[in-house]
């Protein structure tokens, strides 16, 4: 399946990470999107997971531009840290 993200939340003001996402699914047989609603940053990820394509996109009132895919990554939640996952060894 492919999904598109045009919107985001954030958990409040000071948190420039989005945690909620506007998700929409195509719908290949009606060659049209359909809105499924806010999905959580893990629920993003089990579609990726599954194998589903997420891409980002630009809705106008008409029609959805899709945009370059989402990927999903994970990183050290504060900085300054001792132990980068980028640096850590391979075995």
């Amino acid at each position: 399946m492919r999904y598109c993200i045009t919107a985001v939340q954030h958990k409040n003001t000071d948190n420039h990470c989005a945690s909620k996402f506007k998700t929409w699914e195509y719908n290949s047989s009606a060659s049209s999107w359909r809105l499924v609603g806010w999905k959580s940053l893990n629920e993003i990820s089990d579609l990726l997971a599954e194998g589903h394509e997420v891409l980002s996109a630009r809705k106008n009132p008409e029609t959805i531009t899709l945009g370059a895919k989402v990927e999903v990554e994970l990183r050290i939640a504060r900085n300054g840290t001792q132990f980068k996952i980028s640096s850590m060894p391979t075995n």
